[in-house]
């Protein structure tokens, strides 16, 4: 570490600002790669405190620390946390500023008033940015949820994977990519995308030993509620409940309320305000019991949620345990429990199909773009056009971009970038990751249905291995 960032000087922001302690031992260690300048990825699970690792550094480096965040959501969740703290020199740029408001952030960062800027990953498409970025002191770059760099990982994104083509523009800056959610094949990915020299590797232990998993096989739908209604006995335990959709949020939340539990419900089809309601609800303790599609829990500030029950099964290991990973951030015992009927197998396989389009479809979408020239068009303008749902409209959209034949503005427009009249499009792409999908999928039925420790599975699903005895599972308990 740099002489210049003494480890009391890290202490010091540490207690002062974020009222803790000490690091944990990753943490002090990517801290300490960051400030001696090493690119870094960084393996921590969920619950560790990854964002400690960029927040603390932003503060005594010189310049500023730019974040990329996939979510609008996410984002206010950490600035929310950070003014809590009275960290006033964090903001972020989004597409919900107006273009004053972008003028004001601007000069705030060239003039040194924020230190820690969170970013979409579209916002490197907007020229002006890029040549904003040429006139800053860009210390650290933080790429957050960096699976979704990778196509193989389960959250991808093409804006993720092309933040590779601008880091040579970012002059004498360090990078960190985090994630908690990526397996040996995602990491390696990772790594050869972002091309950087000498990228090292820092993971800690997946395991999370205060935490119980439990896989129950339930026969039927009713079965489901009646086991369910049973875990939340206790009313008073702080617990997210994970669907599969928004009409079994819905559904649950009013089932529960009839019950007189104290229950609220957060899917994306909500307004902005009431899912910042029902968030607050469930985050001040208001509400016990919130009821949700995956929407939900990125960038959560709760600790002592006690349960996190999955009605139906995920998609895959890293949906789930990034989920159920959102249970007992406080290390006190929390458990994690899974309603698994063979049902939610078909169910699965049905999602998966629908965020894939047919080469016709892909092609009338590219049609309908092509049709409007120059002009922009939003996704939402070409669904009223294209009998489509929006899942599989936006891999069409990120496929003939990938393939160069249509580009995006910085708000999500698209335009025909390729004059060709009729393209050849080459779906395989798009082929190979919906098998992908398919084999996460098998990976999770695995999980469900094996006879082997469940933490055994998981760790083993992320390159690790158990290296104690199970410290909770309905396997070997």
């Amino acid at each position: 570490m740099q002489a210049s960032f003494s480890q009391f000087l890290l202490d010091s922001v540490l207690e002062e600002r974020f009222g803790l302690e000490s690091f944990r031992p990753k943490q002090q260690e990517v801290i300490d790669a960051l400030l001696s300048g090493k690119h870094t990825l960084a393996l921590l699970p969920t619950g560790y405190g990854k964002s400690l690792c960029y927040q603390v550094p932003s503060q005594v480096l010189p310049g500023a620390t730019l974040v990329v965040s996939p979510l609008i959501a996410l984002m206010q969740d950490q600035l929310s946390g950070l003014w809590r703290r009275g960290i006033r020199n964090a903001s972020c740029l989004n597409s919900s500023l107006t273009s004053r408001e972008l003028d004001e952030r601007f000069a705030q960062v060239e003039n040194g008033e924020i230190k820690l800027l969170y970013v979409a990953p579209e916002r490197f498409e907007s020229a002006r940015f890029r040549k904003v970025l040429e006139r800053l002191k860009i210390s650290l770059l933080v790429i957050d949820e960096a699976h979704c760099i990778s196509q193989w990982g389960h959250d991808f994104r093409l804006q993720y994977r092309n933040l590779s083509s601008y880091l040579a523009k970012i002059k004498g800056c360090t990078v960190l990519a985090l994630t908690a959610t990526a397996t040996p094949h995602v990491q390696r990915d990772i790594v050869k995308s972002l091309a950087l020299p000498r990228m090292q590797i820092i993971s800690a232990s997946f395991d999370r030993p205060n935490l119980k998993f439990d896989v129950q096989s339930l026969a039927s739908a009713n079965d489901k509620d009646r086991q369910l209604f049973s875990l939340l006995h206790d009313a008073d335990d702080s617990t997210i409940v994970y669907t599969s959709s928004r009409k079994e949020a819905e559904r649950l939340a009013s089932l529960l309320r009839e019950r007189r539990l104290s229950a609220c419900c957060y899917h994306a089809g909500m307004s902005t305000f009431e899912r910042q309601r029902n968030q607050h609800a469930f985050e001040s303790g208001k509400h016990s019991i919130i009821v949700s599609t995956v929407a939900f829990g990125m960038g959560i500030d709760k600790a002592d949620i006690r349960q996190v029950i999955h009605y139906n099964m995920p998609p895959s290991l890293e949906n789930y345990y990034q989920e159920a990973g959102r249970a007992g951030r406080d290390g006190a015992r929390a458990n994690c429990t899974l309603l698994y009927q063979p049902k939610d197998i078909s169910t699965q396989k049905w999602l998966i199909s629908k965020n894939y389009p047919t080469e016709e479809e892909i092609f009338s979408i590219f049609k309908n773009v092509q049709a409007r020239g120059l002009t922009a068009v939003k996704p939402q303008e070409l669904l009223k056009t294209v009998n489509i749902n929006e899942s599989a409209m936006m891999s069409a959209l990120g496929l003939l971009k990938q393939l160069q034949l249509i580009d995006s503005t910085p708000d999500g427009a698209y335009f025909q970038r390729n004059s060709e009249a009729n393209p050849i499009i080459d779906c395989t792409l798009l082929s190979q990751r919906k098998q992908h999908e398919m084999n996460r999928l098998q990976s999770m039925i695995s999980y469900v249905s094996d006879k082997r420790c469940r933490r055994e599975s998981i760790l083993d699903y992320f390159g690790q291995a158990l290296k104690t005895a199970c410290s909770g599972c309905d396997i070997c308990n």
